[in-house]
């Protein structure tokens, strides 16, 4: 899959995530929704990091003592996990590459008689867009530009509009790709 660079080219791979259930809730007409990822660097095999601990009964959210503290098995797992991603990536890139997370969403679909195709890419530190985008829903739940109850998936805000323009305000910043091919016969 082609990403905004310094990425380019990417193999993907499907990966559970909610976005398959909660965006046709939102979003009517919807038919497909996948949603993929991979790692850095290419090669890392996540299913081979995490097969023995899944193996070894390490997944749950049971609890495991170590000295005196406790810790549930799954973060226990989730931290050696992610040393061992940490460990995997030393050298991998070029010294002041930032490979951050880049983002892909394809929407494919039929307007007026053609076809389209929009792509919106992104290219972010995804600990910066997470902690902004959680920082925006306070905000605006305390100045009452949220008034829904309840817990809701982004996709479910009224109008994301402002929501971008304040991650844009962050330097985070989504790009957008419009195709449209004619169906018509001629």
């Amino acid at each position: 899959m082609k990403f905004r660079e310094p990425l380019g080219e990417w193999p993907v791979y499907y990966v559970g995530h909610a976005e398959p259930i909660t965006l046709p809730r939102y979003i009517k007409g919807l038919k497909t929704v996948t949603n993929r990822g991979n790692l850095w660097p290419q090669d890392a095999d996540l299913l081979r990091l995490t097969g023995p601990y899944n193996e070894l009964g390490l997944s749950s959210t049971d609890t495991l003592k170590i000295g005196e503290v406790e810790i549930s098995k799954r973060d226990f797992s989730s931290v050696n996990i992610i040393s061992m991603i940490n460990e995997s990536m030393e050298g991998t890139a070029d010294e002041g590459d930032d490979v951050g997370a880049h983002i892909r969403v394809d929407v494919k679909g039929g307007i007026g008689g053609h076809e389209a195709h929009y792509v919106y890419t992104l290219a972010t530190d995804m600990n910066d867009c997470t902690g902004f985008s959680a920082s925006y829903a306070a905000q605006a739940i305390a100045t009452g530009k949220i008034t829904e109850k309840g817990i809701f998936p982004p996709e479910g805000l009224p109008d994301p509009t402002p929501l971008f323009k304040y991650l844009a305000g962050k330097d985070i910043n989504i790009y957008e790709t419009k195709t449209l091919e004619s169906l018509l016969e001629i």
